[in-house]
């Protein structure tokens, strides 16, 4: 199973985006993606809803797969 920082990654290069793009498109620092998809950091559910709107993403599967990772 994939942990969030991998499907953020993944899912970004299938839309074939940069962290850039995906930063313009949510508003979020590209700062915070770069540490999102590092493992580094965990959005909050604010940022996650932006992230999942913008990667074309069922936000009840992202927040459920985050939610495994922080209990972990």
């Amino acid at each position: 199973m994939l942990t969030f920082n991998e499907m953020l990654a993944l899912r970004r290069k299938e839309l074939k985006l940069t962290q850039q793009e995906l930063s313009d498109r949510t508003g979020i620092s590209m700062v915070s993606l770069r540490a999102y998809e590092q493992g580094k950091r965990l959005p909050t559910s604010k940022n996650l809803n932006k992230i999942a709107c913008a990667l074309e993403l069922d936000y009840d599967e992202a927040y459920n797969i985050l939610e495994k990772q922080k209990n972990h």
